[in-house]
């Protein structure tokens, strides 16, 4: 539209009327540059990362202001505590194999 189209009426709100007119105008695409894109993606990137670290940053602080007021000291049964005096499998394999290697004599004989 035209500005002479869009300010014809006589009301205070013909300017607003013709700046909306105007802005619905379909403008051609600014061409950019490789420098000037690969600026506009480092910003974005930046923005982007910035944002998700300050997120991280607040869900660490609220989770360590949550442990610092916990007070919790575990309790261990009998049979828990007997299981985990167990030595791990890797360290009695050898014994194991041993073991199992003498019954396997013991019967051949």
């Amino acid at each position: 539209c035209s500005e002479r189209d869009c300010l014809s009426t006589s009301h205070d709100s013909s300017y607003w009327r013709h700046l909306r007119c105007t802005a619905s105008e379909e403008r051609p695409a600014k061409e950019l540059t490789e420098e000037q894109w690969a600026a506009v993606v480092q910003r974005l990137v930046g923005y982007q990362h910035g944002q998700a670290l300050a997120r991280m940053r607040a869900q660490h602080k609220v989770l360590s202001e949550e442990m610092a007021s916990l007070k919790f000291a575990p309790k261990i049964n009998e049979r828990s505590r007997q299981l985990a005096q167990v030595r791990p499998l890797q360290e009695r394999l050898d014994t194991i194999i041993a073991s199992k290697n003498e019954k396997i004599e013991e019967e051949r004989k």
